[in-house]
């Protein structure tokens, strides 16, 4: 009895019998000026910027390499969050891993 109790938690610790993780998400980013940024600061920079009708930031957080206008662009899951979500875009041929509103990929 005391094997079978060994092997079962053998068994659940590596990963047999376990339930697989839900695939990727994958679509098309469908919202107008949608945007992604490489970090949840620099997301939250540009949310700040849009708000407060700041151009100049917006423009510059743009033009820096921070965030890019995503819309029509394909795109996988990685990790959904309740606020924001991290998924891979892709284009060119590559791909780059970006933050994104969760509301974008519901």
């Amino acid at each position: 009895m005391t094997s079978a109790l060994i092997l079962m938690s053998l068994v659940l610790l590596v990963g047999w019998g376990s339930v697989p993780s839900a695939e990727a998400k994958k679509g098309t980013i469908t919202q107008k000026f949608a945007v992604g940024c490489i970090s949840e600061d620099a997301l939250d920079e540009y949310t700040g910027a849009i708000l407060d009708r700041d151009m100049d930031q917006v423009k510059a957080l743009l033009q820096s390499a921070q965030c890019f206008l995503i819309t029509g662009r394909k795109y996988s899951t990685i990790d959904v969050g309740f606020v924001t979500t991290t998924i891979r875009v892709y284009a060119g041929g590559g791909s780059i891993v970006l933050i994104v509103p969760t509301e974008y990929v519901h």
